[in-house]
């Protein structure tokens, strides 16, 4: 089932605010529909691909850091209970250098996120259960807070209501649902069963 925010970002897509799509074809999660946005038949790609297209759009306005934290909580959420996962392999399994990993590591480990285990079979896991842990919560550990609206055009001045940009309106827009999106989506929810992400 889509989620109400990417439902609500259906007419931008459809009005080409995001002008590429991600090829789902090793997925199966096709299913029939009409009026598709992506206008290949009435093929709707379904959920998998609203998913994975926020994913891919989103990181275009997520640093390296907060993806990099996402990636490490989902990765860490696929543990069996009692699992931990030494930093190194960590590292290798989502695709992170291992200093940069180890920064992460400490801002999540403070923020109670991610807890560290020493002995034989020590290692990280999660601090908190996956499902209680919003990705804006993350999001915001390591940018700040997200509603503050950030200009499309990268304007030297300051993009608001009274001095917006041309883009300003539209862009906005997009944001508050891409915030919406972060605020209802739990690390739970973009794990992937065995932990792989």
């Amino acid at each position: 089932m889509v989620s109400p925010p990417l439902v609500r970002l259906k007419p931008l897509l459809r009005n080409g605010i995001w002008t590429s799509w991600t090829p789902l074809s090793r997925l199966d999660c096709h299913r029939s529909a009409v009026g598709s946005p992506t206008g290949a038949g009435g093929v709707d790609p379904g959920p998998c691909l609203w998913y994975q297209g926020v994913a891919d759009w989103g990181t275009s306005m997520l640093s390296k850091t907060s993806r990099y934290a996402l990636r490490t909580l989902a990765e860490l959420a696929g543990l069996k209970d009692g699992e931990s996962v030494l930093s190194r392999d960590l590292s290798e399994r989502i695709g992170a250098p291992p200093q940069y990993l180890s920064k992460v590591l400490v801002t999540l480990r403070r923020a109670g996120l991610v807890r560290a285990t020493r002995g034989q079979r020590g290692g990280y896991c999660l601090g908190r259960p996956a499902g209680t842990v919003r990705l804006i919560q993350v999001v915001e550990l390591t940018e700040g807070p997200m509603l503050v609206p950030r200009c499309l055009l990268d304007n030297v001045t300051e993009c608001g209501s009274e001095t917006a940009c041309r883009a300003h309106e539209g862009w906005f827009r997009v944001q508050e649902m891409f915030v919406e999106f972060l605020s209802t989506t739990t690390i739970a929810d973009i794990a992937r069963e065995g932990g792989s992400v």
